[in-house]
């Protein structure tokens, strides 16, 4: 199955549902939820603003989107430093809960990336390394995840994160909840859930039913796909 990435920040438009409700986006983005809660399942972002407010606006093009089985296993972000691209996917796909003790697993249409997505993309040779070896010490904030990944659209030197579909699992100070995001420096860590706003980008898988047609996935050259109906 091919993944879809939006290859830049999400917001509704002004006329948008959340614009006049209780959860609405601010700063970068949206925060994961209006609750200190890490359960994907019941979170603002999957439930408001993924798969009904950005769900609705796609029209004909949701005939394209086949619904997911989105993994949710979790790991301690104390570790996350020491993950190779190939660890974060293992614990996305374990048996360990978040802090809520939410779903492992939930079916929807529309995601978030996984932070192993953001890993595979630094290159194959960097596969077996782990974060933390990735880092150029020579560029203050900056890191080669900044640099290597095309994964990273962040704007350096600055407080904007990106959020990942991934929870957190053993976080407990002051009844925080968080959820594993990437950093303007590049690396990935952790975030509170529900007291800072996230760069969002909607993900999503295609249809197996869905053709190509042309193109080489250039900006001058995109690919081209149909759908056998």
């Amino acid at each position: 199955r091919v993944k879809l990435i939006k290859n830049d920040y999400y917001t509704e438009n002004e006329s948008g549902l959340l614009q006049s409700g209780t959860y609405a986006k601010g700063g970068y983005g949206y925060p994961w939820s209006n609750i200190s809660s890490n359960e994907w399942e019941s979170s603002a972002l999957n439930i408001q603003v993924l798969n009904n407010v950005y769900w609705n606006s796609l029209g004909d093009y949701q005939k394209y989107i086949g619904l997911t089985n989105w993994y949710l296993g979790g790991a301690t972000y104390r570790t996350y430093s020491q993950f190779t691209p190939n660890n974060l996917y293992q614990n996305e796909r374990s048996n360990t809960l978040g802090t809520s003790k939410g779903a492992l697993n939930i079916v929807t249409n529309i995601g978030l990336m996984y932070p192993s997505d953001y890993g595979y993309s630094i290159g194959k040779n960097s596969q077996d390394e782990t974060i933390s070896n990735n880092i150029d010490i020579n560029a203050g904030i900056s890191n080669q995840y900044v640099k290597k990944a095309w994964l990273y659209i962040l704007e350096e030197n600055t407080l904007q994160r990106e959020i990942t579909i991934s929870p957190e699992s053993q976080h407990y100070a002051s009844g925080s909840h968080l959820a594993i995001t990437i950093y303007a420096n590049g690396i990935v860590y952790a975030g509170i859930v529900h007291s800072a706003a996230f760069t969002v980008r909607p993900t999503f898988y295609l249809k197996c039913n869905v053709l190509y047609e042309s193109g080489n996935g250039t900006q001058e050259n995109p690919y081209r796909i149909s759908i056998n109906e």
